[in-house]
């Protein structure tokens, strides 16, 4: 899962809807401290993170990409402003599907006629899913912390 790094400010925000607490934007676009522009496409983020997001706002920006969801997880303005807040939602889908598939797999075993056997796969699929998506969901936060005592954001090495 790819963590990065943006340190410059915010020049445009086209968001395009806010549920509850996430906000998904169509487009923000940074202008770095060096000059170079870069667009982020498709990008997520959550409560405090998500208001802060606002034109003109300078700092570090913490980015994430899991599967083929982009968001900002974190944020260090140069005003003070500081705000972590990981846009996990998919995190309690998955947790639900695992449950629906729990229960079915004790139907199943109980000897119940009419036993399917597709949501216990599909819990089972989504438990893989799950660590995925929070293993991603640490690796931000160890980004975000690490930056804040000086540590360099060294790739890590599973075993």
């Amino acid at each position: 899962m790819p963590v990065w790094l943006i340190d410059g400010s915010v020049e445009a925000v086209q968001s395009r809807r806010t549920r509850g607490k996430y906000t998904l934007y169509d487009s923000i676009r940074f202008k770095q401290r060096d000059g170079a522009e870069q667009t982020v496409m498709k990008v997520s983020a959550a409560g405090g993170v998500a208001k802060a997001l606002q034109p003109g706002a300078t700092g570090r920006f913490y980015l994430s990409r899991v599967v083929d969801q982009t968001g900002i997880h974190g944020l260090r303005l140069d005003n003070g402003v500081s705000a972590y807040d990981h846009f996990h939602n998919l995190e309690l889908m998955l947790l639900i599907a695992v449950g629906g598939g729990f229960f079915m797999l004790v139907i199943g075993l109980s000897g119940v006629s009419g036993f399917m056997i597709t949501p216990v796969i599909f819990g089972g699929l989504a438990a893989l899913a799950y660590f995925f998506f929070r293993r991603a969901r640490m690796e931000g936060r160890r980004q975000y912390d690490e930056d804040a005592i000086g540590a360099p954001s060294a790739p890590r090495r599973d075993s």
